[in-house]
């Protein structure tokens, strides 16, 4: 007996190591699959607590507007929600006079709000940012107006020096973008206007097994204005709708870039809803 009992602890002790390469192959798989976004540590139990301990937070750039832009949206809202509600993401603002490729290469998600009036040059550093694989959040009529700055009208002349034409094909650029301009292809979507702040909105899903709206019921919006667009529905899902008085407008788009794309046609901020929000944010960033 003493014999099998030492025979059956020698066995068990040589498994040990097999046990631990399982458990390092198993935590290597985790890694992948969660670096790539095909599941997000938040599934998974404690999970968040190891992996983000380990890579370290995911950064995320608000880009904003001055205080004079038009845009829907409230970028400190956001920021102060992102900061109080995740403990593993790591939020900045960021005015979008600030905005360049080097700037937003230190950043896993780009989100866009309360900053309707862009530069062409600012467009330019967003599409490079998407074709690079960056994923961004754009809310309501975040770069639906162009605008010539004294810093492109400087570029653009100084480039026509050596590329005679440039100048006007500048403007000429400048004076055909609308609805989202130079990034519509980049989102599938057009831009058509805003829908005011008025009550009995209501958010309905589309998508009912998407990880966004995971936890979210139908529910009525609180009174708040949203942007009106139309979506090539070649490129894109249609996660949710809004009603508003019998009439359906598109509230929450992704598109599958190189990396991901949401939109969202009525800012976050406004919603009032953690999980949504939350939801979305897990679906973007890895913590």
């Amino acid at each position: 007996m003493a014999d099998a009992g030492g025979k059956a602890t020698k066995d068990l002790l040589g498994e040990i190591p097999h046990l631990i390469v399982v458990i390092l192959l198993v935590l290597v798989l985790l890694f992948v699959v969660t670096k790539f976004k095909w599941v997000h540590c938040s599934q998974i139990p404690q999970w968040c607590d190891v992996y983000c301990s380990i890579n370290g937070k995911s950064q995320v750039a608000i880009i904003h507007g001055p205080a004079s832009d038009a845009g829907l949206g409230d970028a400190s809202a956001l920021h102060n929600q992102i900061l109080t509600q995740r403990k593993f993401t790591y939020s900045a603002m960021f005015e979008a006079s600030q905005l360049s490729q080097g700037l937003l290469d230190d950043y896993e998600l780009v989100i866009l709000t309360h900053v309707k009036n862009i530069s062409l040059r600012q467009a330019i550093t967003l599409r490079d940012y998407l074709d690079r694989g960056g994923s961004i959040l754009w809310e309501g009529d975040a770069g639906s107006s162009y605008v010539l700055t004294r810093e492109d009208e400087s570029y653009a002349l100084a480039e026509n020096l050596s590329n005679p034409g440039y100048y006007e094909y500048y403007e000429e650029i400048l004076n055909s973008s609308a609805g989202f301009g130079l990034l519509g292809d980049a989102l599938g979507i057009k831009y058509l206007g805003n829908v005011p702040k008025t009550g009995g909105a209501r958010f309905y899903a589309v998508k009912l097994n998407h990880l966004i709206l995971s936890g979210v019921k139908n529910f009525e919006l609180p009174p708040a204005p949203f942007a009106k667009v139309t979506e090539n529905p070649a490129v894109l899902t249609k996660v949710a709708e809004i009603e508003l008085n019998g009439v359906k407008y598109p509230a929450l788009l992704e598109r599958k870039y190189i990396g991901r794309i949401i939109y969202v046609a009525i800012p976050l901020e406004y919603v009032n809803s953690r999980t949504l929000t939350s939801n979305a944010l897990d679906y973007l960033v890895s913590c």
